[in-house]
Formats: C-alpha cells, sequence, structure tokens
C-alpha cells in the first residue's frame, strides 16, 4: 500500500506541475482537504474526481412492506381455494405492492435485508401464483 500510495504521490506531484492554478482539494465522501493534485483521498481512499452519493435509507419501509407483501401472498393463496375472485384482488395487491418492497429490501443496509428480501419475494411468488391461477378458477 506505501508504494502504491507513494507512486501516486510522483504522479500527482507531475500533474501538479502542469497546472497553473492550484486549488487544495476536498474529499468529497469525507470532507478532509488534502495536497493539490492528488488522486486519492490520504484518509478515506476515495478517488478525488468521482462524486460521492451518499446512500438512502429505506430502512423503515422495508420494514412495513415486506410483511404486509407476504400476508398478502398467503391471504391470497388460502382464498384461491374458497374465493377465486378474492384471490385475484389480494393477490394483485401483492403483485403492486411486492415489487416495491423486494427494490426497497435489497437497497436496505442492516443485518436484516436477508430477511426482508426473503419475506417480500415469498410474497411476490404467491401473490403471482395465486393471481394466475385464480383467474384459472373462474374459468
Amino acid at each position: 500500500m506505501y508504494i502504491f500510495k507513494t507512486s501516486l504521490r510522483y504522479f500527482s506531484d507531475k500533474i501538479k506541475s502542469t497546472n497553473k492554478m492550484v486549488v487544495p482539494m476536498i474529499c468529497p465522501k469525507c470532507g478532509t482537504e488534502n495536497e493539490e493534485g492528488i488522486l486519492f483521498c490520504e484518509n478515506c481512499d476515495w478517488r478525488m474526481d468521482i462524486p460521492y452519493v451518499a446512500k438512502k435509507e429505506g430502512g423503515e419501509k422495508a420494514k412495513i412492506f415486506a410483511p404486509i407483501t407476504f400476508v398478502l401472498g398467503i391471504i391470497s393463496a388460502v382464498l384461491l381455494y374458497f374465493f377465486p375472485v378474492g384471490s385475484i384482488v389480494f393477490g394483485g395487491a401483492g403483485l403492486l405492492l411486492g415489487g416495491y418492497a423486494f427494490n426497497i429490501s435489497r437497497a436496505y443496509e442492516a443485518k436484516e435485508k436477508n430477511i426482508f428480501i426473503a419475506l417480500s419475494a415469498i410474497g411476490l411468488l404467491l401473490s403471482m401464483i395465486s393471481f394466475i391461477m385464480g383467474f384459472g378458477g373462474l374459468l
């Protein structure tokens, strides 16, 4: 790592010597002020010419929508055998909410991420099967 940073300083000094105006560089990720013309931040090793976009937090929505999708999938599967129209309605609602819940859960950064992905995926799958088979029950 030391050799890598040393070679980067060498090349950044070459680049710095060709620039006419020297401006102190502030890291877009951590905000540390670095030497002029350096390629990587000395504090967090973030590349200085790439803007940093913080990850969005969707945890609260994932905690709500993933279990609701799972419950809708189970309800639509149960209604499939007793009331096919209800299976179509709950299956359609599970499909709409399931796609949203699955994508929110994938972006969620926590240790419960896999649980929410599994809940929304199972609910989405049950809703899809019940929605399609509900139309078959009407025919």
